[in-house]
């Protein structure tokens, strides 16, 4: 059994993955749907924790914000033997707590693309539904497709005593180069309504904050001691697969 902690985007689309392969948990404050089970969890205060992790052999603690986990850190801290990883964003601040977990792997990873991202998921169903997609242009960053992003976390988390490992994404893209390549890969036609960033956003249901941190992110090469998965999905890999994609 895999438990994965945390109610990002980045924490569904690894317990998805990993469901693939393992019965996988995703716990947190809220039900998520999905191809796992759920728990009820909250990261904070360390409430439900123990009984997340009733029957784990790893352990994926995914933090967008320093502060939300000191509660489950502090648990975690006391169980010396558990192997895991910690995911956090590239370029975002650690968790005071995190040094009392030694034995979990650091993973940072650049703005993690895919079928769970809600930018994403709100520009499929408008395309699937022929609609206009309202579309802004803040600049350049580099999106990680969550299957590579899952390998990187998968090995890490398997390393004893744990690695500190970067891993940012492939190549610098823009809003609309994205949108295209999702329109492309679900066959249908691209059809914009260029807008402020914020009425796209809100649009979509995406926080601001969210695409800043993503624009935010600071460039560089991967550090991974010299690991690297057997098989690399690439830059327009977070497409996932567009059969999947529906209008509901």
């Amino acid at each position: 059994m895999r438990v994965v902690f945390g109610r990002s985007p980045v924490a569904v689309g690894l317990a998805e993955w990993l469901a693939r392969a393992e019965p996988t948990v995703l716990a947190g404050r809220s039900a998520v749907e999905g191809a796992f089970l759920w728990r009820q969890a909250d990261l904070a205060s360390g409430a439900g924790v123990k009984a997340a992790l009733t029957g784990a052999r790893r352990v994926y603690v995914v933090v967008d914000e320093a502060d939300e986990a000191d509660g489950l850190l502090a648990l975690l801290a006391r169980a010396a033997r558990l192997r895991g990883a910690v995911v956090l964003p590239l370029g975002a601040p650690a968790p005071p707590l995190l040094g009392k977990v030694p034995g979990l792997s650091r993973v940072r990873l650049g703005p993690v693309w895919g079928p769970s991202e809600p930018l994403v998921a709100s520009w499929a169903r408008t395309l699937v539904a022929g609609g206009r997609v309202w579309l802004a242009d803040p600049g350049v960053f580099r999106p990680l497709a969550v299957e590579d992003a899952v390998a990187y976390v998968s090995e890490a988390a398997e390393r004893p005593g744990g690695v500190a490992w970067t891993v940012p994404g492939p190549s610098a893209v823009r809003l609309p180069e994205l949108a295209a390549t999702l329109a492309k890969g679900l066959g249908r036609p691209l059809r914009t309504v260029r807008v402020p960033l914020g009425w796209a956003l809100r649009r979509a249901g995406v926080e601001r904050a969210r695409l800043e941190r993503w624009l935010a992110t600071p460039e560089g090469p991967a550090q991974t001691d010299g690991w690297s998965p057997s098989r690399v999905v690439g830059a327009e890999g977070w497409l996932g697969d567009p059969g999947s994609w529906s209008a509901g």
